[in-house]
């Protein structure tokens, strides 16, 4: 389930508008920049208008909603939340994803982690923008297709471990 938050006056020109998947330990490299972090729910607080996740390296970090959640969140549940870094452990949040009881236990966040550092380290090698990667000629693209992800290559002479680290990540997302 995907929930929207309404109002979003929050993005300023400061703002790179093509949002970069990290985890806690990266946040302080990422402030005022559009990103995708996922964690476990640990409570909810402030009058349901924040969310304190565990990331997926076991960083906590404050979700903050611009609106009070209208459900209830169980513990341990993971969520994929997309907004702005606003501190070393602050997330400004638009919209996210939860996701059920049985697939928030099956995820692994050690290869989601290895994931998210090939997409970092080989940035000129993922996108999730059809646009953009057509703007950099890039010989691979990472794109999003009905919330899973597609890997297209141009070139199969790709290096073996990001192409291991990808399998792994797409079978971890099954």
């Amino acid at each position: 389930m995907v929930i929207n938050i309404e109002d979003m006056d929050t993005l300023t020109d400061k703002v790179d508008h093509h949002a970069v998947r990290i985890n806690g330990a990266m946040m302080n490299n990422f402030q005022n920049s559009l990103a995708i972090i996922m964690g476990f729910v640990q409570r909810l607080e402030g009058e349901n208008k924040r969310i304190v996740i565990k990331t997926t390296d076991g960083v906590y970090v404050q979700v903050m909603l611009l609106q009070p959640l209208t459900f209830i969140l169980e513990p341990e549940q993971l969520i994929e939340a997309y907004g702005i870094v606003r501190g070393g452990s602050k997330f400004e949040c638009q919209s996210f994803t939860h996701f059920d009881r049985d697939e928030s236990k099956e995820f692994n966040c050690e290869i989601y982690n290895q994931f998210i550092q090939v997409c970092i380290t080989h940035k000129n090698l993922f996108c999730t923008d059809n646009a953009i990667a057509d703007q950099q000629h890039s010989e691979s693209l990472l794109q999003t297709v009905d919330n899973d992800f597609d890997f297209k290559t141009e070139n199969d002479q790709h290096d073996q471990s990001i192409n291991d680290t990808f399998n792994s990540f797409e079978y971890l997302m099954m």
